[in-house]
């Protein structure tokens, strides 16, 4: 069992986060990742490095999420593991997203990258992600028609996939859009 623990907690640790306790999370998370580095737990190390980074960004910590991310990616890229790193760059898109409007580039970059390799390895549900994220960003800076179009594609995709939970949330923000 303790070859799985860093895993187990930081799995734990993102189920506090998004629970809204994303500042007591950030230390289970900071532990497993040591646990996992210390153990020399490659795969572990990374994957727990992107849930580290998902709860430094929950908790605001914009600098260490991106910081935790591009390590994970970097580790992923090294390893050739291609579907995580497709989710290590949606995820710096994500935080770069929240960050100051001068980082609308580098997010956009980032959210292309991510797609361009989502639609090579068929990630269809993360593909989905992606759009949903460009429209907000392009929401966020003011290309509203950019956004609409972008949130109508991520829509019917995740209408495609039959991710409801998704769907709705796009669909509201298509109608706060328009």
């Amino acid at each position: 069992m303790p070859v799985y623990r860093p895993r187990c907690s930081a799995e734990l640790g993102l189920a506090r986060a998004l629970g809204g306790q994303a500042a007591e999370a950030v230390p289970i998370v900071q532990q497993a990742a040591a646990e996992a580095a210390a153990r020399r737990q490659t795969a572990s190390y990374s994957y727990v490095l992107v849930r580290l980074a998902e709860v430094y960004l929950l908790a605001d910590r914009l600098g260490e999420a991106a910081d935790a991310a591009r390590r994970a990616l970097d580790a992923y890229r090294r390893q050739h593991e291609r579907g995580h790193e497709a989710r290590a760059l949606w995820l710096l898109a994500e935080i770069a997203a929240r960050a100051e409007p001068s980082a609308a580039a580098d997010a956009e970059a980032s959210y292309r990258e991510a797609s361009a390799l989502c639609d090579a390895l068929g990630l269809r549900p993360l593909r989905a992600r992606c759009e949903l994220g460009l429209a907000r960003l392009l929401a966020r800076i003011g290309r509203r028609d950019r956004a609409r179009a972008a949130l109508e594609t991520a829509g019917a995709w995740f209408r495609e996939l039959e991710m409801t939970a998704d769907l709705v949330r796009t669909e509201g923000e298509l109608r706060a859009i328009t």
